[in-house]
Parts: structure tokens; sequence; C-alpha cells
């Protein structure tokens, strides 16, 4: 009887480790069936024997097509070969860790993280295969943008570097043809100078769209009508707006106040946004409306830009500004568009942003307007009447051409190699304006107007900031703070003397 109550007791412990066993078996199993990461168990000849639901949801598959299928058929096929690779090497150490692609029942694929490790029986004998998956779309589109961001800084860096090196000697050819122009009376001889200046200011222009392209544009800023920018960046889409069926509707408002911006980068932006606007309306539409629409909001400036093509998704709105997002088919968009519109207009203290609007689309450009203050003074004469001026630059070349420019306007003129010897001479004489390069040795532009501000007022006023390359943070900022021109290189006589203008206007005033 003894024996018999122990043999009972001993039963009895083990059910309970039995019913034990099965209730942590099944708190596995549950926990598996409803992870994140993507679970499929597959037998010896690598057949399907199990799967929880996100590897059923990441495929498209319901369990019952996926139980007994071939793991070939559920991978690229580029893939197949390292399934055999992985079977051996599961097999000698014990553990895979890679990467491969899965194929979705639609044909299309994606890149997982894969964990595969074997399930023995008590012999040691390998029975099963266990893979534990996680989908890394949205990792590698991560990876790939930023490999691409860091290739488009590598060619920033490049551009910005060509373009100083570009754009001093382009400006040495254009002052010095215009020098020869404005005396040359044989008419061949002057048409030969006008088209090597053409093609000055053509070479200029690609250094520019250059700089543009990864968003290191000059940052020369000027004050300008946004209703004529926006008339000037429309008439070059006219002939595709006639071919493309879309009809136009302009409405400017009248006595809008100035802008002050980088003409080019305010009419990337706008051209961006027609462009947004016309392939959403061809794609949807064969053709449609285009409402641009200028008014003055809490002193800012407004460019509204509606279409009636098929809108943005709601769920899509959020992330349209995101740098690389596309709504657009494959090679047909960088998915850069928009960011750097963005940028551009937060560059200038205003923004770019997403209007509600019954049908369509609308996108809102909002620039600060100028103060009263701000404005242009009257257009003077540029005859010098023996003003004496200072061409502050470390390029000799740059420094004669200059000279002889505003020479034959009637400036007196003092040159200077550096920012000390700038200040020496700013110490010695008064002058009406100083021409200084941003980036001048010993003492850059910047530190030398900050010494002259309070000391020598004057030559303040009629301080001018002359580059040849992008401005870092910290000048353009202080440039839109202070207003002080910016002459950007290459520049024409006709820049030159529209500036002559506008500063002879104030400091006489």
């Amino acid at each position: 009887m003894a024996r018999l109550a122990v043999e009972r007791a001993e039963l009895h412990e083990m059910g309970a480790e039995l019913k034990k066993a099965d209730s942590k078996a099944q708190l596995l199993a549950a926990a598996v069936e409803h992870a994140d990461e993507l679970v499929v168990i597959v037998s010896q000849d690598l057949r399907v024997e199990h799967a929880n639901e996100a590897f059923c949801r990441a495929l498209g598959y319901d369990l019952t097509e996926l139980i007994g299928m071939d793991s070939y058929e559920l991978v690229a096929e580029e893939t197949r070969d390292q399934l055999h690779e992985t079977d051996r090497r599961v097999r000698e150490t014990g553990v895979w860790r890679g990467t491969h692609l899965r194929r979705r029942k639609d044909g299309s694929t994606f890149p997982s993280a894969t964990a595969v490790v074997p399930l023995a029986d008590p012999n040691g004998v390998v029975t099963h295969f266990v893979r534990v998956e996680r989908d890394i779309s949205e990792e590698s589109r991560l990876r790939d943008q930023l490999i691409h961001s860091e290739r488009l800084s590598a060619v920033g860096q490049l551009v910005s570097g060509v373009a100083h090196e570009l754009n001093n000697p382009l400006q040495s050819i254009l002052g010095f043809t215009e020098l020869l122009i404005e005396t040359e009376q044989r008419q061949q001889d002057r048409r030969d100078l006008e088209q090597i200046r053409a093609e000055a200011v053509r070479a200029g222009k690609i250094v520019r769209n250059l700089l543009a392209f990864v968003r290191r544009s000059s940052a020369e800023r000027s004050l300008h009508s946004m209703s004529d920018l926006v008339r000037s960046t429309i008439a070059l889409r006219a002939y595709e707006f006639t071919t493309a069926n879309i009809k136009l509707e302009e409405d400017y408002a009248e006595g809008l106040p100035p802008v002050w911006v980088n003409r080019e980068e305010v009419q990337q932006v706008i051209l961006n946004l027609i462009l947004n606007a016309e392939h959403a309306m061809r794609a949807a539409n064969g053709g449609g409306k285009l409402v641009l629409h200028t008014q003055l909001v809490d002193s800012n400036v407004v460019l509204d830009v509606r279409d009636n093509g098929p809108g943005i998704p709601a769920k899509l709105a959020g992330r349209v500004f995101e740098p690389f997002f596309s709504t657009k088919g494959v090679g047909e968009g960088t998915g850069l568009g928009l960011s750097i519109a963005l940028g551009i207009a937060e560059a200038h203290g205003g923004m770019l942003a997403i209007v509600p609007t019954d049908a369509g689309a609308c996108f809102r450009l909002t620039i600060p307007a100028s103060q009263p203050a701000e404005l242009d003074a009257p257009v003077g004469t540029v005859a010098g009447s023996a003003r004496r001026v200072l061409v502050a630059d470390d390029e000799p070349v740059l420094r004669a051409m200059l000279q002889r420019m505003l020479m034959r306007r009637r400036y007196a003129v003092d040159m200077a190699v550096d920012g000390e010897v700038a200040l020496s001479l700013l110490e010695a004489r008064r002058y009406d304006l100083v021409f200084c390069d941003v980036k001048l040795p010993k003492m850059g532009g910047l530190a030398l107007y900050a010494r002259i501000t309070d000391r020598y007022p004057s030559a303040a006023r009629g301080f001018v900031f002359v580059s040849s390359d992008r401005l870092d943070g910290d000048s353009q900022s202080f440039i839109d703070r202070t207003r002080i021109p910016l002459l950007s290189k290459p520049f024409s006589a006709d820049r030159l003397d529209d500036l002559l203008n506008r500063l002879l206007a104030l400091t006489t005033v």
C-alpha cells in the first residue's frame, strides 16, 4: 500500500510538471504568435510547417496557404542560393545571421534581417529550422538617404570650391572685357568683345546653377516685387501650359511692398511649386487650372499656388516636405524639391505650407515684407564727382579691374591687400564707399565692418561686401540683419552701376 501511495504521488507530481510545462509552452506559443518579428518554422527539406501572424501578414499569405510551401518560393530569386549556405552554416555553428530578400505573394520584395537556429530531437538530430526575421525596408531607405545626402554634401563641397576658383577669373574676364567695350569704336571688334562678355555671363550662370543645385547659391539679396518674380517665372512655362492644356489664372494684389530676397532662390521655389501642380494635373486629368494669387497678410507677402488636380491625401500631407519623399513614379523625381523649397523659404525668414482647400492642392509661400525704412532710395547719378573709394581684395587682378571701372566713373580709388591695410587706410582718410571682399587675409570683411561702424559712419553707410563664394551661416545672418549690399562675382558693369546709384543716393541723404 505504501508503495502504491508513493507511485500515485510521483504520478501526480509528473502530471503537475507536465501541466506546468504545457502552460509554459502555451505562453511561449502565444508570445511567438503575437510578436512583431516574423517567425517561421521549416522542416529539414525547407518546407513551411508553421508561421506566426506577422510573417503571414508581411508576405500576404494565409497560414493555410503557407503550410507545405517550399521556402524557395518565399524568397527573391537572387537570394535562393543563400538558403543552402544558411542550412550548412546552421548545422556547423548552431546559428546563422544575415539578410536576404523576402518575396511577397504579389511578387514584390523586401529586405529582411534574419536569425536562423536549428531544432533537434532528443538524439541531437536536426529536425526543423526556426527563422526569426525583421523587415528592414525603412532602415534600408534611411541608409540609402544618408548615403545620398553624404554624396550631395561631398558634391557641394567640391562645387563650392570650384565656384570660388572660377568666379574670380570670370570676374576678371567680364570686367576687363566691359572696360574694352566702353572705349572700342570699331564695330566688328566691339561685337567680338560683346560675344566674349556674353560667354562670361553664361559661364557665371552655370556656376550659380551648380551652387543652387547643392543649395549653396549666392547669398546676394535685394528688393524685389513678389508679383514680378511670379510673372517672370510663369513666362518660363508659358509654352508648356499651352501644350499641357493648363489654364492659367493670375491674381496679383496691387501696392504690395517689396521683399528682401535672393531672386534666383525664390524663383526656384515658385518654379518648383508650379511644376508640381502641373505634373499632378497632367497625370490625373490631362490638364487643369492653375491659380496664382499674391496678397499682403500681417506684414507678410503671400503667394498661393493652387491647382485643381487630385490633391494631397491627408495621410501624406505631413510628409511632403520630407527629403527624398515623392509621390511620383521611379525616375520622375528626386523627392528633394519641396524640401529644398521649404529650406529656402525658412532661410528668408518665411515659410512654406499646405493650405486646406475644397479641391486640388494649394501651397502658400510667405516672405516678410520689407519695412519702409529698408526701401531703396531714389536713383542718383553714377558719376563719382571726386568721391573716394577703398577697394579691399586679396586678388591683385580683381583689385586692378575694379579700380579701373571706378576710375572710369570719376572715383578716386585706393586699394588694400588685406583687412589690416584696409583699416589703416580708413583711419588715415575719409572714404565715401568701401568695396570689401568677405574673406580677406588677416582681418575678414565682417570684422573690418564691425571695427569701423561707430568710428567712421560715412564709410559704414557706403560699405559693400564682395564675394566669389557662398557665405557661411554667421556671415549670411549678419548681412541679412544689417542689409549691407552684397556684390556676387562675377558681376557686370550694369550691376555695379545700379549699386553705385543706390549707394550714392543713400550717402547723400
